[in-house]
């Protein structure tokens, strides 16, 4: 079943699902984060004020349109915004998902390892 609902998604489909997937999981934590610092900076302005909503949500998107747009063309520029695998239309939405998370979890785990190794001196873990 799954075989022939992913069969069907259009182009149109998948673009649409991966702006959505770059926006959601990559472009909105980033503008979130960088609002949130400035009110725990003390920017008094940002208080209680709907402006700060509506321009996360449209830096975002004016963010991820320009990663999905520029990041095919130029991938080196733009290797840490645009993920390839939220626009293979074999894939359903959960496994694009899964996919970006998978890389992340095999980076954090060497970092532990890492860092293990250099807290106890010896460099063995």
């Amino acid at each position: 079943m799954a075989a022939i609902a992913n069969a069907r998604k259009s182009r149109l489909h998948n673009a649409l699902e991966g702006l959505a997937l770059t926006a959601t999981l990559q472009s909105f934590p980033t503008f979130a984060t960088a609002a949130f610092l400035l009110k725990l900076c003390g920017d008094h302005d940002l208080v209680g004020d709907p402006g700060v909503a509506i321009f996360v949500a449209f830096a975002s998107l004016a963010h991820a349109t320009l990663a999905v747009i520029l990041g095919p063309s130029f991938p080196q520029l733009f290797k840490t915004v645009y993920e390839p695998k939220f626009f293979e239309a074999h894939l359903s939405l959960s496994d694009k998902i899964t996919a970006w998370r998978t890389p992340a979890r095999r980076l954090a785990a060497t970092g532990d390892d890492r860092a293990a190794a250099v807290g106890n001196g010896r460099g063995d873990g």
